[in-house]
């Protein structure tokens, strides 16, 4: 397995081998956790608080003081990957949404040189080149990191459904830390756009509930 779908890079790991050795052996992996690291935009974090915040007083006494950021961040992933057991969405959609998630959010066009360099007069050089697409870093920029405590055999899941969206994202590949975030920058965006939906809020709290 040459590609890695997190940091962990679980599914390279003699991590697989549960699926080898019988189902009594999830009952220890559900017992195995590890951190995430997860980078956000500070505004974005920002409004995620006040969300969770507006939550808690329009559904006062529904919503626990222990329901934070980093449990939102765990609703959200838990909801796409229960969906994606059920078959709500299907990998070619999933993976588009993926793909143009990524573009919107982790990308911008920037000029870089291409080629060799082209002789114009006796005595001036110059290069040719294109606008070509290069992933930003959000660490790069004003963010917040998080750290997110997750079960491993949750995240060697979501690697592998990766893995079997990576056939329909050409040479485009998503990490679990990217999947989460992009999740996350994608339920605040809208959030942002809208504002509050009652049947979001409502949602959210029917999957608190679970």
């Amino acid at each position: 397995m040459k590609k890695s779908f997190s940091k962990l890079n679980l599914l390279s790991q003699d991590y697989i081998s549960p699926f080898k050795n019988g189902v009594s052996r999830w009952f220890q992996l559900d017992q195995d956790y590890a951190i995430l690291s997860l980078t956000f935009p500070y505004y974005d974090y920002l409004r995620g608080q006040v969300f969770i915040d507006d939550l808690r007083q329009v559904y006062e006494g529904e919503v626990s003081e222990q329901f934070d950021f980093i449990a939102l961040l765990t609703l959200l992933h838990d909801d796409f990957l229960s969906q994606m057991q059920k078959g709500v969405r299907s990998h070619k959609d999933t993976a588009e949404f993926l793909m143009n998630s990524k573009l919107h959010y982790f990308k911008k066009t920037k000029p870089k040189p291409i080629g060799e360099m082209r002789q114009v007069k006796s005595n001036t050089f110059i290069f040719d080149f294109e606008e070509e697409e290069e992933e930003v870093d959000l660490a790069e920029e004003d963010n917040v990191v998080m750290e997110m405590t997750s079960k491993k055999s949750k995240i060697q899941r979501t690697e592998i459904l990766l893995y079997d969206l990576s056939q329909h994202m050409e040479k485009e590949r998503v990490t679990v830390e990217q999947l989460i975030t992009l999740l996350y920058l994608d339920f605040i965006y809208r959030i942002k756009k809208e504002g509050n939906d009652e049947k979001v809020m409502r949602n959210i709290i029917r999957l608190i509930e679970k």
